[in-house]
């Protein structure tokens, strides 16, 4: 007997989420391990995961999110238009070179000035391994067209305590180092 979910849980396949992070599907596998991604149904990944891993957001929250930024700015109709944070968070990442071209930068000036200082963004980069920089391109329009930032709730944080290693007993370096140096020993 299968009990049936009342609530369906979202989820995509390995290509869309290849489109969405914008990355080649040879990639997905070092950007999955170094959020700690894993599919979890039927080889398809969760969209809250993936909300709270790569965009460090809470899903649940968006909603009040939004509805709090339409009150502090009642005015602005680029807001309104957003609708669903959700639903244009799933919207595909842009890249570095898009991302400063929706700017008015030659990617290679602004890489530049914000490696001097010269100048920060408004809005989060998502790191998703080494040269590998995203940013969310409704995110980066809304800023373009407004000014305004979306500060997006935070994802919970889970801390992990720690244990302190001893470091390896002098005895235990030698016998590792004789054993692989081997040892030098005075014949009689």
């Amino acid at each position: 007997m299968q009990i049936e979910s009342k609530r369906t849980i979202a989820t995509i396949s390995r290509d869309e989420l290849c489109h969405h992070l914008n990355i080649h599907r040879s990639s997905l596998k070092g950007v999955a391990t170094h959020f700690s991604l894993e599919p979890q149904f039927e080889r398809r990944y969760s969209w809250r995961q993936i909300l709270r891993s790569i965009h460090d957001t809470n899903g649940a929250l968006l909603k009040q999110h939004y509805e709090k930024l339409l009150n502090q700015h009642p005015d602005c109709a680029e807001l309104k238009e957003i609708g669903d944070l959700e639903k244009r968070l799933k919207e595909p990442l842009c890249s570095f070179p898009e991302m400063a071209t929706a700017l008015g930068y030659k990617p290679d000036t602004m890489r530049r000035a914000l490696h001097e200082g010269r100048l920060k963004l408004p809005f989060p980069e998502i790191a998703l391994g080494k040269r590998m920089r995203r940013y969310r391109s409704f995110e980066v329009e809304f800023w373009c067209q407004t000014g305004l930032q979306l500060d997006l709730p935070e994802a919970p944080k889970f801390v992990v305590p720690e244990t302190k290693e001893q470091p390896p007993s002098r005895a235990h370096r030698n016998r590792t180092a004789n054993a692989f140096f081997g040892t030098f020993e005075r014949k009689k």
